[in-house]
């Protein structure tokens, strides 16, 4: 592709940080698996980094941002995530983390923005999953969008915060019911439907639902 053997080391060197790659042997790389462990601690650091960046931003956030917040979704909503081909959308994605960024944008924290990013990125892996591969339950993402900003608008933390952490996990308990036996274990010796059975347990328990089997 006419890169460079330096750019290449740096750009996997880069990968590898955010766990996005994973060393294979002594000179290859793979994409790290993905895992139901390693989907319900993605879901549980989401959970936390996003609701203190609301909660930053609804406390920060001005008038221009609450402009940039309407108008990101705006966009959003123009948009389904499937393409008129039934593909997923790249676009829809671009304009998903763009409402998610500027959800974010006031929070002032550095770190905490940094965080949001990393996490965005490991949790589209499951994301992409679910929505092109799992028969899974259909979500209002619109709805769901909308509520969020317009807690956020209202100033609203805790309707806000909780509306984004239950956004959060949705991905996950759809695909922790539906699909424990379509993503493999994470290591040897690793109890990897127990650890994602409490991880659902907990989240569906702070719904006030009750949970059943998996199907």
């Amino acid at each position: 592709y006419g890169g460079s053997a330096n750019g290449l080391r740096h750009a996997l060197g880069e990968l590898l940080a955010e766990n996005l790659v994973a060393t294979w042997g002594r000179r290859s790389f793979q994409v790290t698996p993905i895992s139901l462990t390693d989907l319900a601690d993605v879901m549980r650091m989401r959970q936390l980094i996003e609701t203190e960046a609301l909660r930053g931003s609804i406390a920060n956030g001005d008038e221009a941002w609450e402009g940039r917040l309407v108008s990101a979704f705006h966009t959003l909503s123009k948009l389904d995530w499937a393409d008129e081909d039934g593909r997923y959308a790249q676009e829809w994605e671009s304009r998903h983390r763009h409402f998610h960024r500027t959800l974010n944008a006031a929070c002032g924290s550095y770190w905490l923005l940094r965080q949001s990013e990393l996490f965005y990125d490991l949790n589209a892996r499951y994301r992409h999953l679910s929505l092109t591969r799992l028969d899974l339950s259909p979500r209002d993402h619109l709805r769901e969008h909308a509520d969020i900003m317009q807690a956020a608008l209202d100033r609203d933390v805790a309707a806000a915060t909780a509306l984004i952490s239950t956004h959060m996990s949705k991905t996950a308990i759809l695909m922790l019911e539906r699909g424990i036996a379509s993503l493999p274990a994470e290591g040897e010796g690793v109890d990897d439907e127990s650890v994602a059975r409490r991880f659902l347990d907990s989240e569906l328990a702070r719904a006030g639902l009750a949970s059943g089997d998996p199907g």
